[in-house]
């Protein structure tokens, strides 16, 4: 998944990257400690069948939700 123009702001602490489908069922979960990881964080989405999903990046109060197509 490449987000073309989007910056999410990280801190020095746990983030966890959940991706949902439009039902809402999560499909992944990963958390993962910001310090830990570099500017790309990678999640195979090649069993995912074609069509619309959400990434949502949470850290303790702070949340974000990108929409995503898979073609």
């Amino acid at each position: 998944i490449y987000f073309k123009n989007t910056q999410i702001s990280l801190f020095d602490e746990k983030t966890e990257f959940i991706i949902y489908n439009l039902n809402g069922s999560i499909l992944e979960n990963r958390t993962l400690k910001t310090q830990e990881t570099s500017n790309n964080i990678e999640m195979n989405i090649q069993d995912f069948h074609q069509g619309m999903y959400y990434l949502q990046v949470k850290q303790n109060e702070r949340s974000v939700t990108l929409p995503f197509v898979k073609l």
